[in-house]
């Protein structure tokens, strides 16, 4: 019975041992997103690249995954920028959150920004 004993213990330490060594998958939990997140309506005085930042930041802040920002994104979207999204979403049904960004920043950004920024 002692050679049991002995046999048992062995085999309970070696299951300790391997489960130490394995690494378990650490998942992250979704967290909420801040109440600070903006809305994006597609208006003139919006500025789509500053809200894309802010949401990326709210974004990796709440642990959402990146192939799910398109998804989470649809939350904040409104009028014509809910508008144009569907509309691309037609087109390109699969769009990547870079795409979407790309398509979004050429639809909503003001042509006269840059200009602006070039005479101060």
């Amino acid at each position: 019975m002692n050679n049991n004993s002995e046999v048992i213990k062995s085999i309970h330490e070696s299951i300790v041992n391997l489960n130490e060594k394995i690494q378990k998958p650490t998942v992250k939990p979704i967290l909420p997103l801040p109440n600070s997140q903006p809305l994006f309506s597609g208006k003139t005085n919006e500025n789509i690249i500053l809200w894309f930042t802010v949401t990326e930041n709210n974004f990796r802040l709440s642990n959402i995954p990146p192939d799910s920002y398109v998804a989470y994104t649809l939350s904040y979207l409104r009028d014509l920028a809910l508008q144009t999204h569907r509309s691309i979403a037609t087109i390109t049904p699969n769009i990547t959150w870079d795409q979407l960004k790309t398509q979004f920043t050429a639809e909503f950004s003001d042509p006269n920004a840059n200009l602006a920024l070039l005479q101060k």
